[in-house]
């Protein structure tokens, strides 16, 4: 291997043992899964984790910010269409987190970090850091130019959220019984009445 490569090979390392980790953690459980078996699983030696992750939870943190980055653009390309209402903005949103919820990955990646955040005060605050507090920064960018109410603005993240997280959790949980609302229907329900929040707005404002 010349050294352009082997150059090429370092720099994509360290997100290659991520993608073998995540892998391993969601099919075979966080706490079942050790060094020598991501290392098994990326063909390469365990002392080469070493030199760029200490332990598994470092592992677990560079595996939640990568998530994050495959869906922040889907959000930040809310904020292009600076034509849009604060409704159209919301119903794009609706749709996209929508998709998110239809990869059976990311869902069972969801239910391993509410367990393990049940277990690990450490493990919560870290998924709290690199994934809520974020979406938080992103969703009051989003919100900025429309001068919403700040509690008004905190209600509806925290309502999309709450019931966009339940729906992955529970859909694998419980399947075609599921009892809660699936975030399809709660999307489309929403749409529905942001439609007519809108209406009713302007209405009002002729």
């Amino acid at each position: 291997m010349d050294t352009k490569n082997r150059i090429r090979r370092k720099d994509t390392r360290p997100a290659e043992i991520v993608m073998c980790a995540m892998k391993l953690f969601v099919e075979n459980g966080y706490f079942e899964t050790n060094f020598q078996d991501i290392a098994n699983e990326g063909h390469l030696a365990r002392s080469t984790i070493y030199l760029y992750f200490k332990d598994k939870k470092s592992i677990l943190k560079a595996a939640l910010k990568k998530k994050f980055e495959e869906n922040k653009n889907n959000l930040i390309d809310l904020n292009q269409d600076e034509k849009d209402t604060f409704h159209e903005r919301m119903a794009k949103l609706l749709t996209r987190m929508q998709k998110i919820t239809q990869d059976e990955f990311f869902k069972r990646f969801c239910i391993m970090m509410a367990e393990l955040s049940a277990k690990d005060p450490e493990i919560a605050m870290i998924w709290k850091e690199e994934i809520f507090d974020k979406l938080k920064e992103i969703w009051a960018s989003m919100c900025e130019e429309f001068n919403l109410d700040p509690k008004y603005r905190e209600y509806i993240f925290n309502v999309l959220y709450s019931v966009f997280f339940m729906s992955c959790i529970s859909s694998v949980c419980f399947c075609e019984d599921n009892p809660f609302m699936d975030f399809a229907s709660f999307a489309e329900i929403t749409k529905t009445d942001v439609q007519k929040a809108k209406y009713d707005w302007m209405l009002n404002h002729e």
